[in-house]
């Protein structure tokens, strides 16, 4: 006598791993995208900013302020009605560009960056 398994336990079975798979995904997504979002700063500085980045390894980019051409800021409409924004710092060299994405207040970065500019 043979027996096996039936066609109704193996889908059961089949879905449940894909499914066990697809959440075990992106929860792995998840925490790697907090502690991206918590690692990542921007710190005023007399003579520079410094861009701090990085979830497995710690990066940072120095600026001189007086190499920055532009601070402007991106906002959706999502965004202004929660109050964040993405910052983008262009640079003398276009490679060396910031972008510090989902800060809230941006208008506060741009206006301390421009002060620290002006100096």
């Amino acid at each position: 006598m043979k027996y096996r398994q039936t066609k109704a336990a193996y889908i059961a079975q089949y879905i449940l791993y894909k499914w066990i798979i697809a959440a075990c995904t992106l929860g792995i997504t998840a925490v790697y995208d907090y502690y991206r979002y918590k690692r990542a700063a921007i710190i005023l500085n007399d003579k520079s900013l410094t861009y701090e980045y990085g979830v497995f390894t710690k990066n940072s980019r120095e600026v001189a302020y007086r190499n920055v051409q532009s601070v402007t800021i991106d906002q959706s409409v999502l965004g202004q009605m929660i109050g964040y924004g993405h910052v983008m710092i262009t640079t003398a060299n276009q490679s060396d560009s910031i972008v510090f994405k989902f800060i809230a207040k941006p208008q506060l970065l741009r206006s301390a960056t421009q002060d620290k500019m002006s100096v």
